[in-house]
């Protein structure tokens, strides 16, 4: 199933997501959503991946914006080769954690 422009389905819910495929809305993110947006890429969501999400979104919450990878590594004493690792690209985890899009400047550093 891939990203349309206008939205998502998971588990019969529908999501608004925006051209770039991030959440328009913050509050209305579920694991079903992550989910869903992880197989379309061919990963699966482990404990560890599911973690970092959390911790994503906790920040997002905390600052009123995206936090830096550089200060999520620090915080949370990950390596970014490990992010990249575990999700391809900074970008997917912005987005599996329902992030709005971070930008064009933020989103070169990000892919």
């Amino acid at each position: 199933m891939g990203i349309t422009q206008l939205q998502q389905v998971t588990a019969f819910v529908a999501v608004e997501v925006d051209d770039e495929g991030f959440l328009k809305d913050f509050d209305s993110w579920s694991e079903s959503f992550a989910d869903a947006i992880a197989l379309d890429h061919g990963l699966t969501l482990d404990y560890e991946k599911l973690q970092l999400i959390g911790r994503m979104r906790e920040a997002y919450l905390r600052n009123g914006s995206i936090i830096s990878l550089r200060k999520m590594c620090r915080e949370n004493e990950i390596d970014k080769k490990r992010i990249q690792n575990l999700f391809g690209s900074c970008l997917l985890l912005w987005r599996l954690a329902g992030l709005p899009y971070p930008g064009e400047e933020a989103r070169s550093y990000l892919s």
